[in-house]
């Protein structure tokens, strides 16, 4: 998503720049949105009970989600995996962002879901079809199947300053979901993570990989607030499943010391197999995932890296 400035005869002028170029051998070709909402916003607001999702922004540009609660608590006969709560429910995404540019959702609290599943039954925050240039900032998000996650985002995203946490899925209570998931469709790039808690930060290539991200001091411990008494498997501060291209992770402080998990485990600096390693809680997990090809080294820049505890 670009910003058209202007428009000289077959030369068309755009801001920003590309944060990915495109070959010109492929013929790129630009797009106009038909209707665009701008300089829109929802402000100091409760929602609950949304069906397909609380809140939906798309063909937007210079909007705003300000100040709001997003709850998906049930207040009677919640499901087996419902939260008891003063809401009415929550199905879909508390905040759905499809085609969006330099829209803002900042100083909101998203939590829980009517039923906690996978496939968007129970997302957060998520923002998809080429979105660009957003920032999701100081946010409270926990308690669903995915609460952040970007879906063929466009590039140029900050995601800064939030509290993060509770990622999981009633289908497999044992395996630790990805809190902060960077990539669930080909093919966010050249996104930013900063200064965010979240126990676990990851890419994955379940819909398509990823690249070029850049992860910058945050706390990603591995261990969210549910790990002891229910996760067992793929317990990691940060993963980087395989075909994650060319990443950064910079001045952050990742792992926790002592046992986590359900089985006691203690984390192990890395693990760059999946399996057998996919049982061994990690401070990285590189090159896992359903093609069960490592990652070539060079694919990961790893900068600075604090422990909280002593490595293995």
């Amino acid at each position: 998503m670009v910003e058209i400035t202007a428009i000289n005869g077959s030369t068309v002028t755009f801001s920003p720049g590309l944060h990915l170029a495109r070959s010109g051998a492929l013929s790129p070709q630009l797009w106009k949105i038909p209707q665009l909402l701008t300089r829109a916003g929802v402000e100091d607001l409760y929602v609950t009970g949304g069906t397909s999702g609380n809140f939906f922004l798309q063909d937007a540009s210079y909007c705003w989600i300000k100040n709001v609660e997003s709850d998906g608590t049930v207040s009677s006969s919640p499901a087996s995996d419902g939260t008891l709560g003063q809401g009415n429910g929550m199905s879909g995404d508390h905040v759905l962002m499809q085609r969006t540019f330099r829209c803002v959702v900042r100083d909101g609290y998203f939590h829980h879901a009517t039923h906690v599943v996978q496939g968007g039954g129970a997302y957060g925050i998520s923002f998809a079809n080429y979105s660009s240039d957003n920032l999701i900032e100081n946010n409270i998000i926990y308690y669903m199947n995915k609460p952040l996650t970007m879906r063929a985002t466009g590039g140029g995203n900050v995601v800064a300053y939030n509290y993060i946490d509770d990622a999981w899925t009633s289908a497999d209570r044992g395996l630790q979901e990805t809190t902060l998931d960077l990539g669930h469709a080909s093919f966010p790039h050249m996104e930013l993570a900063e200064g965010n808690y979240a126990p676990q930060i990851a890419t994955e290539n379940v819909w398509g990989n990823s690249g070029w991200m850049t992860i910058f001091r945050n706390f990603a411990s591995g261990k969210q607030k549910r790990t002891d008494a229910n996760e067992t498997y793929q317990i990691a501060a940060i993963a980087m499943e395989v075909k994650a291209r060319q990443m950064n992770l910079l001045g952050n402080v990742l792992g926790t010391a002592g046992v986590l998990g359900a089985d006691h485990d203690t984390m192990q600096f890395e693990v760059t197999s999946s399996p057998p390693g996919q049982s061994k809680a990690a401070v990285l997990r590189i090159g896992h995932g359903p093609v069960r090809r490592l990652l070539a080294r060079a694919d990961v820049l790893l900068g600075e890296i604090r422990l909280a505890g002593p490595a293995r």
